[in-house]
């Protein structure tokens, strides 16, 4: 992943993704070329000092033109910190 800092103000940032350098096991079951670099993954919103908020949009699809995996493991709200 990498965040777009044109695209960031104090407390908003925005995170592309990038070619994974290793895939995994589950990661070599996905196609990879098909995920789109242009639009965010996610977003990650500063809630205080050492906290942030994280909006998953998923990876977007050139062939579906659209987002897919879009699930955050069932988390409604998922923070890091």
């Amino acid at each position: 992943m990498t965040t777009d800092e044109s695209n960031a103000d104090d407390s908003n940032i925005l995170v592309y993704l990038i070619q994974p350098d290793d895939l995994g096991p589950g990661g070599m079951q996905l196609h990879w070329d098909d995920f789109s670099t242009e639009h965010p993954v996610m977003a990650l919103e500063k809630r205080n000092e050492s906290q942030y908020a994280v909006t998953w949009y998923g990876f977007w699809t050139v062939s579906r033109n659209g987002y897919m995996h879009q699930e955050l493991n069932g988390l409604d709200d998922a923070y890091a910190s």
